[in-house]
């Protein structure tokens, strides 16, 4: 059969969770998986959430980086009367209460998430991604500070994951440290507008 031409993202979505669904259970013909781990992001996992009965039932546990909706309210995409904005939120949420358990990468992801979803806050455990403390550690007394101030951003350099809240912050900040550094660490679609703001 032809494949379906996708025009919406919302669609992608719905027709994603299915898709995911689907292969889960080709592999759990498999393997037993005692849990499965989702992301918020998209729902991926729903489908499979809502698919389960007392005689299938395998835990879920929902891992939150970041829902669509706060991504919309702190850096104003998607536009929130996109289709695409009320899709995945509705699914997002959706997936979020359905889940057995719920982690968070931080503790203001799970705030956000326990208001906009109506789940206690106390079920939501904050799990931080892991860093190496070897490296990435306070300076102590004796070690020599850099000269000049620099901003690390790593990630995609995307409007949706904040670069540009990253970058007027860091000039905003000029006026108090005239040499600092804005350092990006990753690929992304606003790579060339960053560098024409950054020279004007």
């Amino acid at each position: 059969a032809d494949e379906l031409t996708v025009y919406d993202q919302s669609v992608y979505m719905l027709g994603y969770t299915w898709q995911v669904a689907c292969e889960l259970q080709r592999l759990m013909q498999q393997v037993d998986f005692d849990l499965s781990n989702f992301p918020e992001y998209g729902a991926e996992g729903l489908a499979y959430q809502l698919n389960r009965t007392p005689y299938n039932w395998k835990p879920v546990v929902v891992h939150l980086h970041g829902p669509l909706a706060m991504f919309a309210e702190r850096v104003r995409w998607p536009d929130k009367n996109d289709n695409f904005f009320r899709v995945a939120d509705f699914m997002e949420g959706e997936s979020i209460r359905s889940a057995d358990a719920l982690m968070a990468s931080s503790a203001n992801i799970a705030d956000y998430t326990a208001a906009r979803y109506g789940v206690e806050r106390d079920s939501i455990h904050v799990v931080h991604c892991g860093i190496d403390c070897r490296i990435f550690r306070p300076l102590q007394q004796d070690e020599k500070r850099r000269a000049r101030p620099t901003v690390l951003f790593v990630g995609n350099a995307a409007a949706s994951k904040g670069i540009w809240c990253v970058f007027e912050a860091v000039m905003g900040l000029r006026a108090r440290y005239p040499d600092i550094c804005l350092q990006i660490l990753g690929q992304g679609d606003q790579l060339d507008a960053l560098r024409g703001a950054a020279a004007e």
